[in-house]
């Protein structure tokens, strides 16, 4: 049986945009800077994190990751995304509920909230979610099927 790791983030990029890990794509710092200040500004820290085993086939993965906000009282997980545009509200949108898929697994918790800030106009907007199980396993199903054949490509080089 075949181990591997893998964080929620590259699944997720695996999912939505390839293309950044191949090309090794990077946020400007700037742009990253100024998320960290909102998400501390608002109490968006990503204090706990979570992790899960996934057997598919001959292989065992072992799923990381850190929500930026478990909410126990609320049995909700938060994860916030900032943006500046429509563009990138959009892409932050996708991205974020992606996100919470793989929280919603890594948790257990069916509740899941997306908090979208805009950076522009200081603008909160919440979009909950509640993922079917259904959801859950075929997101994450698919995600590692990719994570697989990428990891099997590149040990072959």
């Amino acid at each position: 049986m075949k181990y591997y790791r893998v964080g929620v983030h590259t699944l997720v990029d695996l999912l939505y945009s390839p293309q950044n890990l191949l090309n090794n794509k990077k946020i400007p710092k700037k742009i990253v800077e100024e998320g960290n200040t909102v998400h501390l500004r608002l109490g968006y820290v990503g204090n706990e994190t979570f992790k899960k085993y996934y057997k598919l086939g001959d292989y065992l993965i072992e799923i990381i990751g850190t929500p930026d906000k478990v909410n126990y009282e609320e049995g909700c997980v938060e994860e916030l995304k900032t943006y500046r545009t429509d563009r990138t509200r959009e892409i932050q949108k996708e991205r974020g509920r992606l996100q919470l898929i793989f929280y919603s697994f890594l948790t257990g918790l069916s509740c899941a909230k997306l908090i979208l800030y805009d950076t522009a106009n200081n603008k909160v907007e919440t979009i909950y979610y509640s993922f079917s199980e259904k959801e859950i396993k075929e997101t994450v199903e698919k995600a590692i099927n990719k994570y697989i054949k990428l990891r099997e490509f590149l040990d072959e080089k």
